[in-house]
């Protein structure tokens, strides 16, 4: 049997990681979590977007921050998703389907890296081996021999390069997010005793280990906040979009009611306007993906079939804007309203997804055609995963 694959909220890791301040429940919950987990019954995966979250706000939050990411890789281990990017990119330019396991085995991960595939850790590195290269080309034929020998640099070479690279080579320790083991790998490639495949290995682990990454921010705050700001910028622009929108809405409601008397009328058609507007829209954005990034736009019927994590985030949000703007009771927007969204690309992906009270309404509301369980409370967990297990043994 295959482990149920599972999908926590952010604000779950949050509060394991206070879990001395829940009630008991949190705590019986996280104790059959990891004892199903270790006994390989379910595997539970996090992605880019519950590192984002878990990241610090300010430099005083760094502390609390750390214990998140600690958090994320003690429940989890190395078993996350692909990041959103790429995850779009294979939907939009392959046949993927939402209960396809070669589908899933694009989508997860075991080495623990959330990181989008053109995140390119060779520009961070310098190239020392080409620096001997360009340097060597300039030298005559008595110097040559002096920092050359059976091809390779000479000792002699690598003590002036360190010399020379000593300010970069700290540079590079004290800002980047490394392990020790790695700090040991980069010192000795300006040395010459390790390769550039060696040291690219070692930056590669470090960032993806959440802890290092964590404390990335108290060494470097401007370059690590960097990667983890975007997706709260787009969630203010997103609140801020649909609180715009309200107010456009409810000067059209009132022209439109003066005008002809009847405001329930002009809310129906609003929704009917609304279902018709999300029939096309996951296909339309699509099909212009794929044109973005050079493949074939698909012909497809069921686009819930061939892009199931793009069209289920795309319904999400036009869901809560329609909640947010056409509705006779609005509910105020929020700027978490967008990275619920961007969480939603998974759900078709995983067995059970975990969401607040209001998403989850939201998602059943867009009557998603998955078979992914959703949870509203992080209690309810224990009794959601035994359900399906129970299940998987009856078939």
């Amino acid at each position: 049997m295959q482990p149920i694959q599972v999908y926590l909220d952010s604000s779950d890791f949050s509060d394991i990681a206070n879990i001395k301040k829940k009630s008991s429940g949190y705590s019986d919950v996280l104790n059959y979590l990891l004892k199903k987990r270790d006994g390989g019954l379910i595997q539970i995966r996090f992605s880019e977007a519950h590192v984002v979250e878990a990241a610090p706000t300010t430099p005083d939050s760094i502390p609390a921050a750390v214990e998140r990411l600690k958090t994320i890789h003690k429940i989890c281990r190395n078993n996350s998703l692909v990041h959103p990017i790429d995850l779009m990119a294979y939907e939009v330019s392959s046949n993927a389907t939402s209960d396809s396991n070669d589908g899933r085995s694009h989508i997860f991960r075991s080495d623990a890296n959330w990181l989008p595939a053109l995140f390119d850790f060779s520009e961070i590195i310098p190239d020392v081996e080409e620096s001997v290269r360009q340097d060597i080309e300039k030298m005559g034929r008595i110097e040559r021999r002096k920092y050359l020998k059976n091809g390779k640099p000479s000792a002699l070479w690598y003590g002036e390069m360190r010399a020379a690279n000593n300010t970069t080579e700290n540079i590079m320790l004290n800002s980047l997010p490394l392990t020790t083991d790695a700090i040991r790998i980069f010192r000795r490639y300006f040395i010459g005793n390790a390769s550039r495949k060696e040291v690219l290995k070692a930056l590669h682990e470090s960032i993806t280990d959440l802890e290092v990454f964590g404390n990335w921010y108290k060494k470097d705050w401007e370059r690590a906040s960097d990667i983890s700001r975007h997706l709260r910028n787009i969630g203010e622009e997103f609140e801020t979009a649909l609180n715009e929108a309200r107010k456009q809405f409810e000067f059209m409601m009132l022209e439109q009611t003066e005008a002809v008397g009847d405001s329930k009328k002009l809310l129906d058609l609003s929704v009917r306007a609304f279902h018709e507007v999300l029939a096309n829209s996951s296909s339309r954005l699509v099909n212009k993906l794929a044109l973005q990034i050079g493949a074939t736009p698909k012909l497809t019927e069921d686009i819930w079939q061939t892009s199931p994590g793009l069209t289920c985030s795309v319904t999400l949000a036009m869901h809560i804007a329609r909640r947010s703007v056409a509705a006779k009771l609005p509910r105020s927007p929020k700027s978490s309203d967008f990275p619920d969204c961007y969480h939603a690309i998974y759900l078709p992906y995983v067995d059970v997804f975990r969401a607040d009270g209001f998403i989850a309404g939201m998602l059943r509301e867009c009557k998603i055609p998955l078979s992914t369980v959703i949870v509203d409370k992080f209690l309810q967990l224990p009794v959601k995963i035994d359900e399906l297990l129970e299940a998987r043994k009856v078939k």
